[in-house]
């Protein structure tokens, strides 16, 4: 197909996974306050081989948003905490380097994930939450942003519930 012919020229050949090394950014304590360098360590370990219906995503960009304060808190917030020693979840969008999946994940193709804060994500088949494949017309950080689940929620809240009228004076806030 084109998207693995493509892939292979700009060299996402598959390889073996044994061969890669993952890098994480793991939550070493709670922040108390205002989140600091010292509340997070790298990890690093070999990469699992993939599973049946599995590949791998090579993380390329991530979304840095307000909602990862609150998974930092042992309470979290809609989704649990990250324990200590676990990869800091975020969102993030990257390509597909290997896959045992390949009418689900094309070699070489872009999807955003909930990755977390590391340089390999293995997903699996129809995982929770979902996988969002970026079209190829989209550049990878808009998804993180304005065609992203951040720009959807601004836009509903804005359209669907705010509901300004001529004349009103409207902001948003950064959160």
């Amino acid at each position: 197909p084109p998207f693995e012919r493509e892939a292979i020229r700009r060299g996402y050949c598959p390889r073996t996974v044994s061969a890669r090394r993952n890098r994480q950014i793991v939550l070493a304590r709670r922040p108390v306050g205002a989140v600091s360098a010292d509340c997070f360590e790298v990890a690093e370990s070999d990469v699992a081989e993939l599973g049946e219906g599995e590949a791998l995503l090579e993380v390329r960009y991530l979304g840095i948003d307000p909602t990862i304060r609150g998974w930092l808190d042992e309470r979290g917030n809609y989704m649990p905490g990250v324990g200590i020693g676990e990869c800091v979840r975020s969102n993030g969008v990257g390509v597909i380097v290997e896959t045992n999946n390949p009418g689900e994940y094309p070699l070489g193709r872009a999807f955003m994930h909930l990755t977390g804060w590391q340089q390999y994500c293995i997903v699996p088949s129809n995982p929770f939450p979902p996988i969002t494949m970026v079209p190829e017309a989209v550049q990878l950080t808009d998804v993180l942003g304005a065609l992203g689940h951040i720009g959807i929620t601004a836009y509903v809240g804005v359209l669907r519930v705010a509901c300004p009228q001529p004349g009103e004076t409207f902001l948003v806030s950064a959160a």
